[in-house]
């Protein structure tokens, strides 16, 4: 099991709406950079090293799993 610090969420919550912009091209296919863009934000520590290899490899599990995130942090901020 992945242990996922509050830091990770952070991070996964602040670049979710741009890696979802970046992976998507006009037709909703996913953009051939996006290996490079994932290397580069992970080498300025801005995207955990799972993470870029979950995007890369299972990109619907990544969105799977943020959703399940996002949903529990928001409910946490509003109860």
């Amino acid at each position: 099991m992945l242990a996922v610090s509050s830091r990770d969420i952070a991070v996964i919550l602040r670049l979710s709406a741009s890696v979802q912009w970046l992976l998507q091209n006009q037709e909703g296919s996913p953009v051939h950079a996006m290996p490079s863009i994932a290397a580069h934000l992970r080498e300025q520590g801005l995207l955990p090293k799972w993470v870029e290899r979950l995007l890369l490899t299972q990109p619907a599990l990544f969105d799977r799993a943020f959703e399940r995130l996002f949903a529990q942090v928001c409910a946490r901020n509003s109860g």
